[in-house]
This record gives structure tokens, sequence and C-alpha cells, in this order.
């Protein structure tokens, strides 16, 4: 295949002579004018251009969808908190355990099943629920309700007792 055939051996260029890979091939291997170089050069750059602003383009989207992705795009917020009892022994703090956290308020949830870890979330449309956590081995013994506002988008903490020892 000499220089003037093109890939095909067929002296019809790269493709076609209307795509212009002829034109490509002209000054890759050095026929046709000055002109026709300047030209392919000039049709190139602007490619360039044109790939490098799609490019900008499209890390602008991602960086923007990436940051997004740090908060919810719904409007729902969470109730994160813990179950457990409060008291006993000095110094009497929160002790997490397993058990059930039944939530009442502008959306029905059933109730949340609570691991040893005693660390319990739920999503919820925003507004003021009531938690009442239960706990205990044989019957569940429940404690006094908790008062807990949610906010869109935002996370809402609370300690759920369900005993408060001496």
């Amino acid at each position: 295949m000499g220089p003037t055939t093109g890939c095909n051996g067929t002296g019809q260029g790269f493709v076609s002579p209307a795509s212009g890979w002829r034109r490509w091939e002209a000054w890759i291997f050095g026929e046709g004018s000055g002109v026709v170089r300047r030209m392919t050069l000039r049709m190139a750059s602007g490619v360039m251009l044109a790939t490098a602003a799609a490019a900008i383009a499209l890390g602008a989207v991602s960086a923007t969808a990436a940051g997004g992705a740090a908060r919810p795009l719904t409007t729902h917020g969470v109730i994160s908190g813990r179950l457990g009892y409060e008291g006993g022994a000095y110094p009497g703090r929160f002790h997490p355990t397993a058990g059930l956290v039944k939530v009442a308020g502008p959306q029905k949830v059933g109730p949340i099943k609570v691991p040893d870890s005693g660390h319990f979330s739920v999503h919820v449309v925003p507004g003021d629920y009531t938690l009442t956590g239960c706990g205990g081995t044989k019957d569940k013994q429940c404690g006094p309700p908790q008062q807990v506002t949610v906010k869109a988008r935002g996370t809402s903490h609370v300690q759920v007792p369900w005993l408060l020892a001496p």
C-alpha cells in the first residue's frame, strides 16, 4: 500500500471522499496544497475545542451531582436514635439495649426492631413524631413517650429510654 492508495488499496481514503477522512489522509501523507493542510488543521482544532468544551461541561455537571450526593435529594428527614434504659449504678448513664421503637406521627411507620447496639434510624416526612421505646426480656416494658421534630433534609437525634432505673 503506497501513500496515495489509502488503507483499503482502492485510493478511496479511509472511509469515503465525502467523509472528510480523505483530507486527513492527504494531509498525513503529504498530498494537496498548503490550503488543504491549513483547512484540516482548523477543522481539527475546532473539533478539539468542541471536545474540550463538552468535557468541561460534563465535568461541571458531574461535580454538581457529586456535591449534591452529600445531602438527600428528597424532602424527607431522618430520625436517628438509641434505645435503652437510663440510670442504674453510679454514674447512672444511658445503657443501649435491644427492643422495639413505636413511631406515631404524620407518616405511618411500623415498629422498628432495634438490635443489641441500641441504634436505629428511619426516613420519614417532616413533622412532629412521638417515639415510645419498649424493651426487656419477657414482657416488653415501655417507657415514657419522646417528642421529636423532623425537618426536611435534616437528621433529628433522640435517646428513647424504655426504663428509668433508680
